[in-house]
């Protein structure tokens, strides 16, 4: 069968209608029907003659109206983040990554895998999730990692956010041999205005309520 060249569709198209339009004998309804007919056959061509010229210079065609396939949706019940109110009710805050398992440190076991602070609140919370997330859940048995929040009173000329975020890693480096998992800094920071905010018996407190 001999190659097709699609150039040569309109003109036997445009002959084979001619004469129908050019009979004196068609009113004016009869005309324009047969007008409507001669456009749409030509569009039709027209179309053909696109794919036919792709297919002529070896390009790939594509039918999505024809060969189309319905996706499948995929999901699941457990939410990816939840983001509650208390992530909103101060923009300067420490927040803490605790992780679904126990995770092994040189002096003992705590779900504590990170610890962070932001004067940005809920904003910088949700962009440190994803992106320690990230790393964090790549640790082998670590599949779910959530960040509580926690605030403290404030003090004027005084960061006591950082200085409480400073405290939180000290004081858990001095309980279990090693800051937090996914705190790459603080490994050789030392006390310093931070006992005259916070006692070692509240932090160990609030460490361990949620290691």
């Amino acid at each position: 069968m001999g190659t097709l060249d699609p150039v040569q569709m309109l003109p036997n198209v445009a002959s084979h209608f001619m004469p129908v339009c050019n009979n004196a004998q068609l009113d004016g309804h009869q005309f324009c029907r047969e007008s409507a007919r001669l456009s749409f056959l030509v569009s039709c061509v027209e179309v053909v003659y696109a794919v036919f010229a792709q297919e002529w210079q070896g390009e790939d065609v594509a039918f999505p109206q024809l060969m189309s396939k319905t996706l499948r949706i995929k999901f699941k019940d457990r939410p990816a983040v939840i983001v509650y109110r208390a992530a909103f009710m101060s923009d300067r805050l420490v927040y803490v990554g605790r992780a679904n398992k126990f995770v092994r440190y040189p002096w003992g076991r705590s779900h504590i895998i990170y610890i962070g602070t932001t004067a940005k609140g809920a904003r910088r919370v949700a962009s440190s999730a994803a992106s320690k997330g990230e790393d964090l859940l790549f640790h082998h048995g670590v599949r779910q990692v959530e960040f509580v929040v926690i605030t403290c009173e404030r003090r004027q000329g005084v960061c006591t956010w950082k200085m409480l975020e400073r405290a939180l890693l000290i004081r858990f480096r001095e309980l279990f041999g090693a800051v937090p998992r996914g705190n790459f800094q603080g490994k050789k920071i030392r006390w310093k205005m931070e006992r005259r905010y916070f006692t070692d018996r509240r932090l160990d407190d609030v460490i361990k309520k949620l290691g």
